[in-house]
């Protein structure tokens, strides 16, 4: 039988080290102790080891990402999560995850339009530590 894959989303990971990156490269720490071939830890920057993923992204205190949300008229926080989940796109086509676990709503959105413009059949897991959640957010997810 084939185990599923349990993906770990931190769009700042390795560039910042707020409460959720925190959070997430902890939760990733104990879950590899017990389900090491399952768990992924999707990531932003810094180093990969086993299991460990950095997928390309414009940082949203980067040059590049406050001129591109000047051009398109958004926030350097969206621009960075649109490039995260460009650059998620083929690490989820080519590891097919059971589960994404994340903590920022736009990523959410973006990858929940994916899931339902390809058919993918991952389920989403949202985690904020607080009172913010996705617009569209249901139980389906």
């Amino acid at each position: 039988m084939k185990e599923s894959k349990i993906f770990l989303i931190s769009t700042a990971l390795g560039r910042d080290l707020r409460g959720f990156e925190a959070h997430t490269q902890d939760l990733f720490t104990e879950l590899s102790k017990e389900l090491h071939p399952r768990v992924f830890l999707i990531k932003a920057a810094g180093q990969c080891t086993e299991n460990q993923v950095r997928v390309f992204n414009l940082y949203r205190k980067s040059i590049a990402a406050r001129m591109l949300g000047f051009i398109i008229r958004r926030n350097p926080y969206v621009i960075q999560n649109i490039t995260f989940c460009v650059g998620l796109i083929p690490v989820i086509l080519r590891h097919k995850p059971a589960i994404l676990y994340m903590g920022e709503p736009v990523l959410y959105e973006y990858l929940r339009r994916l899931r339902t413009l390809c058919r993918l059949s991952y389920k989403m897991i949202f985690y904020s530590g607080g009172n913010t959640i996705p617009k569209y957010m249901n139980a389906q997810d």
